[in-house]
């Protein structure tokens, strides 16, 4: 799946590795999430 034509595995393996600590990748991983569920959910469905 794609969102902005990049991978979203690749952006949350990118945030994973970026992060401080899990608790930031969390927050950080669901807000990409929240703002792009509209699209996710397209290419789920």
């Amino acid at each position: 799946m794609k969102i902005n034509n990049q991978f979203i595995l690749h952006e949350l393996s990118s945030m994973y590795r970026n992060s401080p600590n899990i608790i930031n990748f969390m927050e950080q991983a669901y807000l990409y999430c929240k703002e792009n569920e509209k699209d996710i959910r397209k290419q789920i469905l």
